[in-house]
């Protein structure tokens, strides 16, 4: 078997699935740390040219929404992407065209399974995520997803955003991308504890008002915790201000 070492990062596994690619390996596995096996494993630098060149191929095969699903796909908090998104280039390689319509194919399903999952969580946290105004101006807006989607609910706020300055955090990895009204700063980020004790006083006359706001307009008689679950995760509520009334 052919174990191929890489950065974690999308340019590091997309660098060994070219070589995996290349090799024609049959049986191989993808990992980040060393395994400390009896044969060493294969070493492959992040290669960002590699890492384009390869994504440009699965387009100019496959066309853009696959490659666009291909990236989704990558970002479901499963275990073992490499393995699944080798299958998945090997197939669209092979068939030179678009292969998720084979939805028998195990391999292409669990592709668009990931990518289901990504786009989905993606979709709902644009109109979920909540931003605070810190003193400094500074829009933050916490969260805690299922799936590694910062990046691609990032790329959607520069657009709705674009005039503003503000972090979004992944509070589950650590992670955050401040955007500068630029481009966009990706950093490993703890955050600022309780942000509640760093947001400006407009901005608690403000979250004060909307959670009256949410009060007086609910219909007592009316209210469905159950429904309000399945479109609001209980999950997600520790982050949107009208579920806390403190």
């Amino acid at each position: 078997m052919f174990s191929y070492l890489h950065e974690d990062s999308f340019e590091g596994l997309l660098s060994a699935l070219a070589l995996a690619l290349a090799e024609s390996a049959e049986s191989c596995e993808f990992v980040t740390e060393d395994p400390g096996l009896l044969f060493a494993p294969i070493r492959v630098a992040a290669d960002p040219a590699v890492a384009d060149g390869l994504l440009d191929r699965l387009r100019s095969v496959a066309g853009g929404l696959a490659a666009h699903r291909f990236c989704h796909a990558y970002l479901a908090d499963r275990p073992t992407p490499g393995n699944v998104l080798l299958g998945y280039l090997r197939a669209t390689f092979k068939a030179g065209r678009n292969v998720d319509g084979w939805t028998t194919n195990p391999v292409v399903r669990e592709v668009l399974d990931r990518a289901r999952l990504v786009g989905g969580e993606t979709h709902r946290f644009a109109g979920l995520l909540r931003f605070m105004e810190l003193r400094d101006g500074t829009y933050y807006g916490p969260f805690a997803p299922d799936h590694r989607i910062l990046l691609p609910l990032a790329r959607y706020f520069t657009q709705r955003l674009a005039d503003q300055r503000w972090v979004i955090h992944d509070r589950k990895r650590k992670v955050a991308v401040l955007w500068d009204g630029k481009q966009l700063h990706p950093a490993e980020f703890d955050g600022p504890g309780d942000a509640r004790e760093w947001v400006s006083d407009d901005e608690r006359r403000f979250q004060e008002c909307w959670r009256t706001y949410t009060r007086h307009i609910a219909i007592k008689e009316r209210i469905n915790p159950r429904l309000q679950a399945q479109f609001m995760p209980r999950r997600y509520w520790q982050y949107l201000t009208e579920m806390n009334g403190s």
